[in-house]
């Protein structure tokens, strides 16, 4: 092969673009040296420029044009949750692939000078992409990495082949339950099979609107931080005390359900189980104690194992009869996926059509019989809604009772959460610090000279 890039004497940077976080490091570490919201916050003074100019001279306008052509980027999560007149929250994703590059433009130059602290074109680049990603989005990626930050060379891996290496599992099946979308796909001998792939639109973003649901039946007021400016310790059950804070103008909608989401994963994380042996029984849970949960301005409620619990159960249980539903527009919704692949009620993004373990089964199911037992054994947990507490389990039990009773089914569990979690970027750490894989890179020369035709990274294995 010519023009093949030898990345020995400098260690590549590795970026795992995820729906909820970025993780950035280099290859070789065990973990990513960074994790980075994928959300950026937009402040185009432009919009409200022009109804000062109404009321000033002309020698003040021709200054607030001035002013009114800069955008400002608030990408550094302290700042971006402060809240400015005007200041959108967006995303450079839809449906986990890149959409808008010139917002990605912004988190690439922030990760390099704040993170990496490394010039580009000193570093190859591993960078992990979903499966269903489009051939359009990875040309668009490579001419921004070679064109603009001048790389010396890059590799767009499949995540789903980055997660079965930080496992050691060459073949497995790789089930992905992340912040937009919940996908399952098989992995032979490092290789993946895309015509297995099945997705759902029911992530942790469709589990954050249902806590938001059931908090709203419970007639509990969500009060995000940003408005709190002080607040009184209270008894559980009793009306919060707290003083209002005096917030800019023009504050836009995205920026205050941004705010709510980031209470809703809190409380998320801090309340939501999985019924780890079956379907939930309250008599069997009736003495499981419950959790004081605080929220940000001062109430605090006892959550009981009925809350607990059943949020968890319209997932893994299809007979469940969902408590919250509804349309309201105020709640944080889905992103609406784009691809045809995709499985869920746009209409009403509530209804729960297919199970996780549906999905992880509905996968194997599309590959050949042969290797359909090898897969079933070696299932591979990933994404950050994996780690519910009691989700390995009941996972483990769902699909011991839907598949054929002659296969073995075996989840295979990480040593930790953090492995979990970040196990797209440890394959990527693993995979581009191998002598082996130094030959794989794509060269800048070699894009130079054949353009976009030698991103065709099946040959390269």
């Amino acid at each position: 092969m010519t023009n093949v890039y030898g990345g020995d004497e400098v260690g590549a940077v590795v970026i795992d673009v995820g729906s909820y976080s970025c993780k950035v490091g280099y290859a070789g570490e065990d973990s990513p040296r960074s994790e980075i919201p994928t959300v950026i916050g937009v402040q185009d003074k432009s919009k409200f420029a022009a109804e000062l100019d109404r009321y000033k001279s002309d020698t003040e306008t021709d200054r607030t044009k001035q002013l009114s052509s800069q955008i400002n980027y608030y990408i550094n999560p302290t700042e971006m949750v402060v809240p400015k007149s005007g200041q959108e929250v967006k995303t450079f994703l839809r449906d986990g692939i890149i959409e808008d590059f010139e917002l990605f433009d912004k988190m690439i130059s922030y990760i390099y000078d704040k993170h990496i602290r490394s010039k580009p074109d000193q570093h190859p680049l591993m960078f992990s992409e979903v499966c269903w990603n489009t051939n359009i989005a990875r040309q668009k990626l490579a001419e921004l990495m070679f064109e603009k930050y001048h790389v010396p060379a890059m590799y767009p891996a499949p995540n789903a082949m980055l997660v079965a290496f930080s496992t050691g599992r060459p073949t497995g099946l790789v089930f992905d339950s992340g912040a937009n979308q919940t996908s399952a796909i098989a992995v032979l001998e490092g290789h993946v099979l895309y015509r297995s792939l099945v997705k759902s639109v029911h992530g942790g973003e469709s589990i954050n609107r249902r806590c938001c649901l059931h908090l709203r039946d419970k007639q509990v007021e969500i009060n995000p931080i940003y408005r709190v400016k002080s607040k009184k310790y209270v008894e559980a059950g009793q009306p919060a005390e707290w003083i209002a804070r005096t917030l800019p103008d023009r504050i836009t909608d995205s920026y205050k359900k941004h705010m709510l989401l980031d209470v809703l994963r809190d409380y998320k994380h801090s309340v939501v189980k999985v019924c780890p042996d079956g379907p939930y029984d309250p008599e069997e849970f009736s003495s499981s104690p419950d959790i004081e949960y605080h929220f940000p301005d001062g109430y605090n409620m006892m959550i009981k194992p009925d809350d607990q619990y059943q949020l968890m159960e319209p997932y893994f249980d299809p007979d469940y009869n969902n408590p919250t539903s509804g349309n309201d527009s105020s709640v944080p919704m889905p992103q609406t996926p784009i691809t045809p692949m995709s499985m869920g009620n746009r209409a009403n993004p509530d209804i729960i059509s297919k199970t996780y373990p549906q999905i992880a089964l509905e996968s194997v199911a599309k590959c050949d019989a042969d290797i359909r037992a090898s897969l079933l054994n070696s299932v591979i947990l990933t994404g950050g809604n994996t780690l519910i507490p009691g989700f390995t389990e009941r996972m483990t039990n769902e699909l011991y009772s839907i598949a054929p009773k002659n296969f073995r089914v075996k989840i295979a569990q990480n040593c930790s959460s953090v492995e979990r979690k970040y196990a797209a970027w440890i394959g990527g750490s693993i995979l581009a610090s191998l002598g082996t894989f130094q030959q794989l890179w794509v060269s800048k020369l070699e894009y130079d000279e054949k353009g976009n035709s030698c991103l065709n990274l099946e040959s390269r294995f």
